[in-house]
């Protein structure tokens, strides 16, 4: 039953987090363009908060799972290995930002965080099976793969509507119409998602 549980729970959670993160790297510069471009706000700081904001959801599966990861350690009174485990990707990140490619550009920053992230993932995740006895069986696989194809599915979908229709977003026009035009991207990706996502389930 526990067992159930936490399959259930990491399912879930990928569920969520890896389309979320796909669609941020696809629509990211029309994303950052609706919400900020417009004063002092111009094209180049669009660019690189859009690199930025890349590099962040790379790691938004990993920091979704680590987060699950946190919790079923607490559940069970044991709040060392989090901790052990948040010290060393702390580590690690300061280390990499030292790094010219890590330091010297948005992107890099914000990638060093994401490897911080998958870090502790794998961390938390090699303590898990001592702690409970979980391991990923067959069936998680399978409706794992379901994920990740049903999601490059719609990221591709999305990246060809991006194609044709995003820089409708970037260029100067009426707030609002941006605004709308921002909602019926996501909105259409999300639905295609949970059609698909219910089919293949």
């Amino acid at each position: 039953m526990l067992h159930q549980s936490i399959d259930r729970i990491f399912f879930l959670t990928f569920v969520l987090a890896i389309p979320a993160a796909l669609a941020l790297i696809i629509l990211t510069e029309p994303i950052v363009s609706v919400l900020f471009e417009r004063g002092a706000f111009r094209e180049g700081d669009r660019i690189g908060t859009a690199m930025a904001l890349s590099g962040f959801a790379f790691g938004l599966p990993f920091a979704a799972i680590a987060r699950v990861q946190m919790q079923l350690y607490f559940a069970h009174e044991r709040v060392r290995l989090p901790l052990l485990s948040i010290a060393f990707s702390i580590i690690l990140i300061v280390g990499l930002v030292q790094l010219p490619f890590f330091s010297q550009n948005t992107l890099g920053l914000a990638l060093s965080f994401t490897i911080g992230q998958i870090l502790l993932c794998v961390d938390q995740q090699v303590g898990l099976y001592s702690l409970n006895g979980w391991i990923a069986n067959r069936a998680f696989w399978v409706k794992f793969f379901k994920v990740i194809m049903t999601s490059g599915l719609v990221v591709l979908a999305l990246f060809v509507a991006n194609k044709n229709f995003g820089s409708n977003l970037i260029i100067e026009q009426v707030a609002f119409t941006r605004w709308v035009g921002l909602g019926i991207f996501c909105a259409s990706g999300f639905g295609l998602y949970a059609v698909m996502i219910y089919f293949l389930d």
